[in-house]
């Protein structure tokens, strides 16, 4: 299986698993770096490398201007009070995160809970209050990074996608150019010596910048036809 073939494979397992939902977000980025690097896509290569391990800082601590741009337009920027700003969460880092704030969730109940004395009213209540708002908290933060891993999900799928078109384009009118030139090889063959060098005479000809050469080269054409 050859480099092409390859990638369309990789192709196939993103598109396929993020339609299916049976590949995280994070498998389908390391999938679209593989096609990145088999179809010697470099600005590709160096966006996913981003994305795998970070997008690269200066010592200050401030995303890199070219590192910056690459991650705003490619799903990471949003506006916020009229500024422009990136996200810079990992795929995977969302993915855990969403894991164990669904796991927190769950714990945080009054269920089995009881409070004794004057002020057990009182208690309760604020405990009621408290495990609400640490569960909308919750809640709130699972839906941005749920949203913002979706947004990293429709960006590999869509270079998947884009990837998948352009080789299978090329395979096809690689093969349309392989047929049509087996034909003129077959033509070729049924040419006398003489024509043939005729041929090589014009091509070299036409390789020149020589208007002269160029005149030369017709009049030769018009004696072959």
């Amino acid at each position: 299986m050859d480099r092409i073939e390859n990638a369309l494979v990789a192709c196939e397992k993103v598109i396929n698993g993020i339609e299916d939902e049976t590949i995280s977000t994070s498998s389908a980025l390391l999938q679209c770096s593989k096609i990145a690097r088999l179809t010697n896509d470099e600005e590709a290569i160096i966006w996913f490398q981003y994305e795998y391990g970070g997008y690269p800082r200066t010592n200050d601590g401030h995303i890199k201007k070219n590192a910056w741009e690459m991650a705003y337009q490619n799903g990471r920027g949003y506006i916020e009070d009229g500024k422009s700003y990136i996200f810079t969460e990992l795929a995977s880092e969302l993915e855990e995160k969403i894991r164990a704030q669904q796991d927190a969730i769950n714990n945080y109940t009054t269920q089995g809970t009881s409070v004794g004395g004057e002020y057990a009213y009182v208690a309760m209540n604020k405990l009621t209050n408290s495990v609400e708002n640490s569960t909308n908290y919750l809640i709130r933060s699972i839906t941005n990074n749920q949203k913002r891993l979706a947004l990293l999900k429709s960006k590999y799928y869509e270079y998947a996608i884009k990837k998948q078109i352009e080789l299978s384009f090329g395979n096809v009118a690689e093969d349309v150019f392989r047929k049509y030139r087996k034909k003129v090889d077959n033509a070729f063959s049924s040419l006398s010596q003489e024509t043939l060098l005729k041929l090589q005479a014009i091509e070299g000809k036409l390789d020149t910048n020589n208007p002269e050469l160029y005149s030369q080269a017709l009049t030769t054409c018009r004696r072959l036809f």
